[in-house]
């Protein structure tokens, strides 16, 4: 930040030294966009500063996004470097300028830079605060005295109706499909496992007490439930909807006691398991019945 900012005012470079100064009140690795943004909006008397008071956006409401971000998105680093993201945003800020002819970049044209920026780990960030990029940047042109496609001042600032922790929902929906994954995993691999041991270690035990085709059965439950919770994986990414995790989760408990049951029932011949065994049946009903009136009931 030095040579390359003269042609930035004097606000401008004042964005810049409170966005570092926001990545390192949270502890962040390098200076990210969402630093930049509430940087704009606690810009005074600034363009940006009044397009967020058009949105009855808060400071803290942003604030508390961009403290949520992933670490991917926020750095390992501690030299305070400008990410990748904004130095592209920049470019565009920039870009701005010089189709404007304008010599000198204020915060404005680091603001109609940003809602040009369109990569969807940041478009996140904006769904989560409720605001819309091209109401944003008709709303900056408007006060820039710029013209627009509108003729009227009814711009839609804000084009979600959910508030601002979606953020932090879409990384739990995230994380839940990464759960489900390593979850079908671990019981995939048990499924194979067993089911080969009992085909060679087991056998003999297996048909003394009778219970070889009970065996195969509780196998057979397994390994299709494993995949079934890759199913609810993947159905996780296409439903925003937690009840997808649950089903997961529903079948997993199934192959514990339906399956788990039917092995120790084979393998000891421990009567009682019999009784336990309807217990992960009804989870694996439940589940496929949970997964169904998801998709009866999307939109």
């Amino acid at each position: 930040m030095s040579s390359k900012l003269e042609r930035f005012t004097s606000s401008a470079r004042h964005v810049f030294s409170v966005a570092e100064t926001e990545a390192r009140a949270m502890h962040h690795g390098q200076i990210n966009i969402g630093h930049f943004l509430i940087a704009l909006v606690i810009e005074d008397g600034s363009i940006p500063q009044q397009v967020m008071v058009m949105t009855g956006l808060s400071v803290d409401a942003i604030r508390e996004e961009v403290r949520q971000l992933p670490r991917s998105m926020t750095g390992d680093a501690n030299d305070m470097a400008l990410a990748e993201d904004v130095k592209q945003v920049l470019r565009l800020t920039v870009e701005e300028a010089y189709l404007r002819q304008i010599d000198k970049i204020g915060p404005e044209h680091l603001l109609l830079g940003l809602t040009r920026f369109q990569i969807r780990e940041w478009e996140y960030l904006f769904e989560a605060l409720g605001l819309d990029p091209n109401g944003i940047r008709k709303a900056t042109l408007l006060l820039m005295g710029e013209p627009t496609e509108d003729d009227n001042l009814e711009i839609e600032l804000k084009r979600h109706p959910y508030g601002p922790t979606k953020m932090t929902h879409q990384k739990e929906a995230i994380d839940m499909t990464k759960r489900l994954i390593v979850i079908g995993g671990i019981v995939m691999a048990l499924g194979v496992a067993l089911g080969a041991f009992g085909a060679h270690g087991l056998e003999a035990t297996l048909e003394a007490n009778g219970r070889l085709d009970t065996f195969h059965t509780g196998t057979y439950y397994h390994l299709v439930h494993g995949l079934a919770i890759f199913i609810a994986a993947w159905l996780s990414t296409v439903y925003d909807d937690r009840k997808i995790g649950w089903a997961g989760y529903l079948f997993l408990a199934g192959v514990i006691f339906f399956s788990g049951s039917l092995y120790i029932l084979s393998i000891f011949d421990i009567g009682i398991m019999g009784a336990v065994a309807p217990i992960g049946g009804a989870a694996f009903i439940v589940g496929w019945l949970m997964i169904a009136w998801v998709a009866w009931k999307a939109e």
